[in-house]
């Protein structure tokens, strides 16, 4: 690659960094699987004694909401 797109690469996760942890609503980034592996800090205080990271975000809801939290997602 070359250094201005390292360089350009390097500001948009910057960027994308500061949005996702000054969002004061629960954000979550998942995989394709479903698993989270990233959140932000309003998550983080959402659930404080779990390691949200690994996690399939669906078994953050309640059993009675996962079909619709599927639906609305996938």
């Amino acid at each position: 690659r070359s250094a201005w797109a390292e360089q350009a690469l390097r500001a948009e996760r910057a960027f994308a960094d500061t949005l996702l942890d000054a969002a004061p609503a629960i954000a979550l980034v998942v995989d394709e699987e479903g698993r989270i592996f990233r959140c932000n800090p309003a998550a983080v205080r959402s659930w404080p004694n779990s390691d949200l990271r690994g996690q399939e975000w669906l078994s953050l809801l309640p059993a009675d909401a996962r079909p619709a939290g599927r639906d609305a997602v996938y």
